[in-house]
């Protein structure tokens, strides 16, 4: 059997900081089985006196968030946020002792579908704000203090190159492509996942009311967009009702398209002619013959393919 000696010594690290750090640190919650407790590496609220084995796992901690204020994380550029592990309740009577936001003594109070609810809102993004005030994320003791914790991940953005338009709801986008490329459509949206895009205050439907849905998307607004769009040079979308399925139709809603340019597509039965300048001649790199999406060369037109 072989022991590699990294992870022989790495265990041993764990093993002996926990040994020294043998009580949780007051900012992290009881964490559920499998994820890393970090509160016995000494790894603590940013950073904490442990930077080796803080920066081999990368996680960042953040927080409290008291009751009522604006939670707020962000990343470096070219980096994007990834919810680890987040505490929402209370279990301590001393952090966030704020007069007026409720009972202090309960310190057995927490949220069971946080991470869920807070990655919502931040994972895959530079930045996110919302506020804690029950309508983004449900408050699981409405009559105490509750504050939050968030330990999360900066990771690398990956390089792409699609493009991204969006527009609040009753507004419209146009794409277009130049070259002689054509619309590949990744993806279209329409409904409300994040508090801080296109807020909307002052109405019944603020993205601020407790009866905003933020798990609401649309579920023909993809396929329709990918059908409108997609092999043309240029196309216009206006995200409203009458365009679209209405899921949640007392929450104010945007919509984006996230898109790129490619070159056009030849369909079946239609004829290609390639040319060079004077004096250069072809060389075909590569070339496709068959069918990868259902948006291009659609069955049933003129060019379509069998």
């Amino acid at each position: 059997m072989r022991i590699d000696g990294f992870s022989l010594l790495f265990t041993l690290t764990i093993i002996s900081s926990l040994s020294v750090f043998s009580h949780a640190q007051p900012w992290m919650p009881n964490l559920p089985l499998g994820f890393p407790d970090l509160s016995g590496l000494g790894i603590g609220q940013f950073g904490g006196n442990n930077p080796f084995l803080g920066s081999i796992l990368g996680y960042q901690q953040a927080g409290p968030f008291c009751e009522g204020s604006q939670v707020s994380i962000s990343c470096p550029d070219s980096t994007l946020i990834q919810i680890q592990n987040v505490f929402y309740g209370r279990q301590d009577t001393s952090t966030c002792t704020i007069a007026g936001n409720g009972d202090t003594t309960n310190t057995r109070c927490s949220a069971f579908n946080a991470i869920s609810d807070f990655g919502n809102q931040c994972n895959g993004r530079k930045t996110c704000s919302f506020p804690l005030n029950g309508a983004v994320v449900a408050d699981p003791c409405p009559s105490t203090a509750t504050y939050a914790m968030v330990t999360y991940s900066c990771t690398a953005a990956q390089s792409n190159q699609l493009r991204e338009v969006s527009a609040c709801q009753g507004e419209s986008v146009t794409l277009s492509c130049d070259g002689g490329k054509v619309l590949s459509i990744a993806k279209g949206f329409y409904g409300r996942q994040y508090y801080d895009v296109c807020p909307i205050n002052g109405t019944a439907s603020s993205s601020s009311s407790s009866s905003t849905n933020y798990r609401c998307s649309s579920s023909d607004a993809d396929s329709k967009i990918k059908s409108k769009c997609s092999g043309q040079t240029s196309c216009s979308v206006t995200f409203n009702s009458q365009s679209f399925q209405d899921g949640c139709q007392s929450t104010s809603k945007y919509g984006y398209i996230q898109y790129s340019c490619v070159p056009k597509p030849i369909c079946g039965g239609d004829t290609v002619s390639l040319t060079c300048p004077a004096g250069q001649v072809l060389a075909i790199a590569s070339a496709f013959y068959g069918r990868t999406d259902n948006t291009f060369c659609p069955t049933g037109s003129s060019s379509s393919s069998s």
